[in-house]
């Protein structure tokens, strides 16, 4: 079946629709085809899809089902009069300048800055000291590293700088003596006994004229193995002997002048040591140990 357009009940056809004038009223004339020339067009059909065959291939499709409708939830007055306050946020930039203790050489390199992204709020606290969690941002150390930033808490501070002057030679004594004696024990010990302890670095330094500590951050459960008191958690493991052992190795590679108490830390990673010693004040007056540590 065919059909033209004709320009009027007689015609003639419109050969083109430019040819239209009047959209209003048209008239079609049907011309049926005879079955020969139906023929021929469904085997030209049927050519020209040989000749161009279709491909098929299979597509994965999902079906995107409407959006529901949603009716926004009421808002309370006292709500939207809190939108209106400033978010705090809870991390602050900062800058602070660390001193490193080298074993080799015994002496504090020069110190160097680094600015990390402190947390305002702690996430633990000790008698002493409280810690904060911080994220290297630029200086020497590697950007994106996790540490641990501690101060003392200011009620404490005064008693430990009455004790030892200031609070910077007790973390210094501290720290760096319980790290040689850990690197030594391990040298020493045969190899059957296994892995053996280490201290994280830990990092002096000042901030806004206040002495913090910064030291990598264990990440893991935290345990304590012997207090400073000498009382022993966890009797009968691995780590529990292995600490017993630790103990007894600096009191005896001391010449029974110190003991490193207070072991804790996270699996063979310990940190914030205490020390013990045999004599109290030094020549120059000063207690030698024993303040106590987060």
């Amino acid at each position: 079946m065919e059909c033209n357009l004709l320009a009027g009940e007689r015609g003639p056809s419109f050969m083109d629709v430019t040819m239209i004038t009047n959209w209003k009223v048209l008239h079609i004339r049907f011309i049926p085809k005879s079955n020969e020339e139906c023929d021929l067009s469904r085997e030209n059909t049927r050519n020209r899809a040989a000749a161009n065959p279709v491909k098929l291939e299979q597509v994965r499709c999902s079906l995107a089902l409407p959006a529901p409708s949603k009716i926004p939830a009421s808002v309370p007055l006292s709500a939207m009069l809190q939108i209106g306050k400033l978010i705090q946020p809870k991390v602050h930039a900062v800058t602070v300048e660390l001193e490193q203790f080298d074993l080799k050489s015994r002496e504090w390199l020069p110190p160097f800055e680094v600015k990390v992204s402190l947390s305002k709020e702690k996430f633990s606290s000790g008698a002493f000291r409280d810690a904060y969690e911080a994220t290297v941002i630029a200086g020497r150390l590697q950007p994106g590293d996790k540490y641990v930033l501690k101060k003392f808490k200011k009620e404490q501070a005064k008693e430990v700088e009455k004790f030892f002057f200031s609070i910077e030679n007790h973390t210094r004594k501290m720290n760096s003596l319980a790290r040689n004696f850990a690197m030594k024990f391990g040298l020493d010990a045969p190899a059957e006994f296994g892995q053996t302890f280490s201290y994280t670095k830990v990092y002096l330094g000042m901030r806004n004229s206040e002495f913090v500590a910064l030291q990598s951050y264990l990440n893991g459960t935290f345990q304590k193995y012997i207090n400073n008191t000498g009382n022993i958690f966890g009797e009968g493991s691995e780590l529990s002997m292995k600490a017993e052992s630790f103990v007894h190795y600096s009191y005896v590679a001391s010449a029974k002048q110190l003991m490193i108490v207070d072991i804790q830390g996270v699996n063979y990673a310990l940190c914030d040591p205490e020390i013990a010693s045999s004599t109290l004040m030094a020549r120059d007056d000063t207690i030698l140990f024993c303040s106590g540590n987060l």
